[in-house]
């Protein structure tokens, strides 16, 4: 079954992002877009597309790696796309498209644009990706590379007795701490 518009149910057992940086513009040779696939058993299959000196020319490289523990990445987005959220669209950037798969197999997709909001919940996400992977060159959902690791810490505190979930993104910079309640 496949679910569009609806916020994300369930256990994720499988994400796939694709960023396509295509924006408007003369035609310029070099990587243009990414597809990442995790699965629940840390398997990641990261293949970039890159276009030639010429039109015709173009070409993609793919990586294949594992990593020890996805549960970070699954509890993040789980949160961020379980909840009814705007999905800010702009001209001349490029863009994502997501798909979350649970463990009933449920396909659920959401799209956006590539926008570099420093606030926004897609940016944080992004960030917290990058450096769980420890890949900074992925467009995700902010498009931008990242020239050193982020040191952002992601929390997730659930309360038993009251059935309450917060999560939190803590930026260790030490000249401007902040906590942020996502």
């Amino acid at each position: 079954m496949s679910i569009e518009g609806l916020p994300f149910r369930g256990k994720l057992a499988k994400v796939q992002i694709i960023s396509d940086n295509t924006h408007y513009g003369p035609y310029e040779p070099g990587e243009y877009a990414q597809r990442l696939t995790i699965n629940e058993k840390g398997q990641v299959y990261l293949t970039r597309y890159y276009r030639g000196e010429e039109w015709d020319k173009n070409y993609s490289k793919r990586e294949i790696f594992k990593i020890p523990f996805p549960d970070q990445i699954f509890i993040l987005l789980e949160y961020v796309f379980s909840k009814k959220r705007e999905y800010e669209w702009a001209t001349d950037v490029g863009s994502w498209d997501l798909t979350l798969t649970n463990r009933e197999g449920e396909k659920f997709f959401f799209s956006g644009s590539l926008m570099a909001d420093h606030g926004s919940i897609y940016c944080w996400a992004s960030e917290i990706i990058r450096k769980e992977l420890n890949l900074f060159s992925l467009y995700l959902f902010d498009g931008k590379y990242e020239e050193r690791p982020s040191e952002l810490i992601f929390c997730k505190v659930q309360f038993d007795d009251y059935g309450k979930e917060y999560v939190y993104l803590a930026d260790t910079d030490k000249s401007t701490p902040r906590l942020n309640r996502l």
